[in-house]
């Protein structure tokens, strides 16, 4: 498995009709206020806008800028507390010091558990353990949350992959690659795999 790495109020004046006959010129303005935008509803548009682009985009470094603002919009966490969490147990993990960070990350989900990062990389600290089934877990649970997670799809998929179900790792690499065409290292993969295994 790869590491994967990440209120608009407007005022309207209008001008407000004069009856037929009103004796005065005078205007009136009547104001009427937006209600602040929803940023999980604006964060859920912008994946929208930028999932739509990923799929289209042909050229291999300007998909990647796109999968980077992906990985930020999922990073990003109400609880600076939380991104810092999953930056330390990252970090962490780099070093191999895989129990505390995995006290880390149980302490971020355990609070936030709908923060797809912390479970993507709670899954990747399982993977390393050889954990397969605990990595899993998590990664199905990421992809409850958001069907569209490239990167937990290829995690699934290198995980089968060790598992020796290669039948279930190459859909699930073809399921990363229906959202993100230009994955260059499932691309690769997959064509190892299916070079090395042509019955699966």
């Amino acid at each position: 498995m790869r590491r994967f790495i990440i209120p608009l109020i407007c005022m309207l004046a209008l001008p407000q009709a004069h009856a037929a006959g009103d004796a005065t010129d005078s205007q009136s303005s009547a104001t009427v206020k937006i209600a602040p935008v929803d940023p999980v509803k604006q964060k859920a548009n912008e994946l929208d806008l930028l999932f739509g682009q990923l799929h289209r985009e042909k050229n291999l470094q300007g998909a990647i800028g796109i999968e980077q603002k992906i990985w930020a919009n999922w990073l990003a966490n109400p609880s600076p507390t939380a991104e810092l969490m999953l930056s330390q147990a990252n970090i962490a993990m780099q070093d191999g010091a895989f129990e505390p960070a995995e006290v880390m990350l149980n302490k971020v989900i355990g609070t936030y558990p709908d923060y797809i990062e912390a479970l993507n990389k709670r899954s990747l600290l399982y993977f390393n353990l050889q954990r397969y089934d605990e990595a899993l877990d998590d990664l199905n649970t990421v992809l409850e949350i958001e069907p569209r997670h490239f990167g937990a799809l290829a995690g699934r998929g290198m995980i089968l992959q060790a598992q020796g179900k290669l039948s279930a790792a190459v859909a699930a690499l073809k399921e990363a690659l229906a959202i993100y065409p230009e994955m260059h290292v499932v691309k690769e993969t997959l064509k190892q795999m299916e070079h090395d295994s042509p019955d699966i």
